[in-house]
């Protein structure tokens, strides 16, 4: 597994786990 691959993977994840978060409190927030 290249290097840049986990990279690129981490970074998904990073961004999935922050529009998740930001939704969430948008939705806490109303």
């Amino acid at each position: 597994m290249s290097s840049s691959l986990s990279a690129i993977i981490v970074r998904v994840l990073l961004l999935c786990a922050l529009i998740a978060l930001s939704s969430g409190c948008e939705q806490g927030a109303t």
